[in-house]
């Protein structure tokens, strides 16, 4: 048999064996392996001999003298084989509260949580537990499949740096069902530290999720697109800062956060009723709240609040619209070239340049109607294109028409504003010269592919046998190795292409 190191979960003492301060359990043992003490932490690594059998016993004692000892609580407790490989993330709901009760649109308050480090030691050792909240989020990955994506809020002290990414109270967790490679979103992340104009780009990890003691399979923990000092860092618009930033999203579904449609469709058209799905759908992300409006049942849409004359201004509602509004103008008007008054004066060039190049390498099919996030930036009264998000159809993935190769140009005929302004000289130079500057550093991408794929192999069978494969708009494929293959292929390729072809824009 072969001796493995193992991670072993006490969170089941607090409530099987009532595990606490003044009544502790002292000593673990596990059959055919070690023992060790139990001190103030809650996931211990543990050596073990164990045969092809999934499940351990997992004893604990009160005394020193193991042999001597009738052990106090027993369990049969599930292995994942090797599983400290990949950090793990414990969740408990709260008391009578199951998986199926996870809405997508309310928090679930009161679950704690328990993240343990890995081999890779991200963190140094250090294992983060406390109080979070949780929800459902995604709109098809969370209503069509069993493997569901999250959204956790830690508590409001909680603030904390996960596997060495910058602290926050607010991640998520995705669960990348659609990729059969689970790697998508996480290169295309690794694109945004390299077309860094885009400016923050979420981090990821991947870990391995626990609910309820249940396996849930493959996650990859990342960043939550928010406004903050270590995410997207600018003043936020409120009451006392109506002149602050915000973060909006380019979409066609209209849900949740306040939301309105803008006045022209994609080729330019103009269309004041303001009601057609092929004009552009503006979510409000962050702030999503505050902002000074309600929705109107009768009118079915979000209106703005009445506003106190003696405030001089309008709500912050009807700021944010009119200054979306003028931006859209601005790409369909006479002048649009126009340096002063034309797109120029209302978006940034560099973000919107490494955006466009971002998603025209992967060619991303939602880059024209869905997670197309900017941000408001008032120290330059400018939008900017970022940050970058969902990617999991992309890199050969998709499979109506011609988005599954990589040859040929693709988001340029497709991206909302971005299809007008590709048109002009000017921003196609500056595209064309990033492409220069940067694509030589694309190739580092192809080691990250090969390091992940194996760092994450046994945890993908693993999400496997749980879950199995989806068949959406995806390529789907059995074989881990085939998946790997079909998305460094279209990365080698994409590249040799592009740059071979990128004057032809």
């Amino acid at each position: 048999m072969k001796k493995l190191t193992i991670l072993i979960s006490l969170i089941w003492l607090t409530t099987t064996l009532a595990f606490s301060q003044d009544n502790r359990f002292r000593y673990l043992k596990v059959d055919n392996g070690d023992s060790i003490a139990i001190e103030d932490g809650i996931h211990y690594r543990i050596k073990t001999e164990l045969d092809e059998s999934s499940q351990v016993v997992v004893k604990v004692y009160r005394e020193e003298t193991l042999t001597a000892t009738y052990p106090q609580g027993t369990r049969i407790y599930p292995v994942v084989k090797n599983n400290n490989r990949l950090p793990v993330m414990f969740i408990n709901l709260p008391e009578q509260k199951e998986i199926d009760d996870i809405e997508r649109n309310d928090w679930m308050e009161g679950a704690t949580y328990q993240l343990c480090d890995g081999e890779r030691q991200l963190q140094e050792g250090i294992t983060f537990g406390g109080k979070l909240d949780i929800k459902g989020r995604g709109n098809t990955t969370w209503n069509d499949y069993s493997k569901k994506p999250y959204s956790i809020r830690l508590e409001q002290s909680g603030k904390r740096p996960f596997l060495g990414m910058a602290a926050q109270r607010h991640w998520v967790l995705l669960a990348n069902r659609l990729d059969c490679s689970f790697l998508r979103n996480s290169v295309t992340f690794k694109m945004g530290e390299i077309f860094n104009s885009v400016g923050w780009t979420p981090h990821s990890q991947q870990i391995e999720l626990f609910i309820n003691g249940e396996y849930r399979g493959l996650y990859e923990l990342a960043e939550q697109i928010r406004i903050d000092e270590n995410r997207v860092n600018i003043e936020k618009i409120s009451a006392e800062n109506p002149d602050g930033g915000y973060i909006i999203e380019l979409v066609n579904s209209l849900v949740d956060e306040p939301y309105f449609r803008t006045w022209h469709n994609r080729t330019g058209a103009y269309t004041p009723d303001n009601e057609t799905t092929s004009t552009v759908g503006v979510n409000l992300k962050d702030p999503d709240q505050n902002l000074e409006t309600h929705f109107d049942e009768y009118l079915n849409q979000w209106i703005s609040d009445d506003i106190d004359p003696e405030l001089g201004r309008e709500s912050l509602w009807t700021i944010i619209k009119n200054k979306v509004l003028a931006a859209e103008e601005s790409v369909f008007s006479g002048n649009w070239q126009d340096a002063d008054e034309g797109y120029k004066k209302y978006f940034d060039v560099p973000s919107m340049a490494d955006f466009y190049l971002i998603n025209e390498f992967v060619k991303n099919p939602d880059a024209d109607h869905g997670s197309v996030f900017l941000s408001y930036q008032p120290l330059a009264d400018k939008f900017f294109f970022g940050p970058i998000w969902d990617f999991d159809l992309t890199m050969g993935n998709y499979y109506e028409g011609n988005w599954r190769y990589a040859e040929d140009f693709k988001v340029k005929d497709e991206c909302y504003w971005i299809l007008q302004i590709i048109q002009d000289d000017y921003f196609k130079t500056f595209v064309r010269t990033r492409w220069s500057e940067k694509s030589a550093e694309l190739n580092s991408l192809l080691a990250f592919i090969d390091s992940e794929s194996e760092y994450i192999r046994e945890a993908r069978e693993r999400d496997y046998e749980k879950h199995g494969i989806t068949y959406y708009m995806n390529i789907p494929a059995d074989d881990f190795d085939e998946s790997i293959q079909i998305l460094r292929d279209f990365v080698e390729k994409r590249i040799q292409w592009l740059n071979d072809h990128i004057n032809e824009l």
